[in-house]
């Protein structure tokens, strides 16, 4: 007698959907000619961003300053997506890009 619990059945665990996107990522890469660029540059950026984030840290005197400045491109990327990439802005993003932003005026303030 097998035991399941919560009737979960061993396919639809953790385990199993790591290997879905690994089958996923390794058809797409093998599919297309460039894929290994369009996986390899995006991730190459996040590193080289998180640098130049840790670099910022380190010449800021105060470095709250330097995390409220880079908190203010959520609102930013908020705004863009939806006036440069016609996302369909709602009424929780507004409320969050609000927040976020009276967030790290308070933080430059003072």
């Amino acid at each position: 007698m097998t035991h399941r619990s919560h009737g979960c059945h061993a396919k639809d665990g953790p385990a199993h959907q790591e290997r879905q996107v690994v089958e996923i990522v390794c058809g797409f890469l093998q599919e297309e000619p460039l894929g290994h660029l369009v996986v390899a540059v995006p991730v190459l950026c996040m590193y080289l961003c998180y640098g130049l984030v840790l670099i910022a840290y380190s010449f800021a005197d105060d470095p709250s300053y330097a995390v409220g400045f880079r908190q203010l491109s959520i609102p930013l990327s908020a705004v863009g997506g939806v006036f440069l990439l016609g996302e369909q802005g709602s009424v929780p993003k507004l409320f969050g890009v609000i927040l976020i932003f009276c967030g790290a005026l308070l933080v430059a303030v003072g």
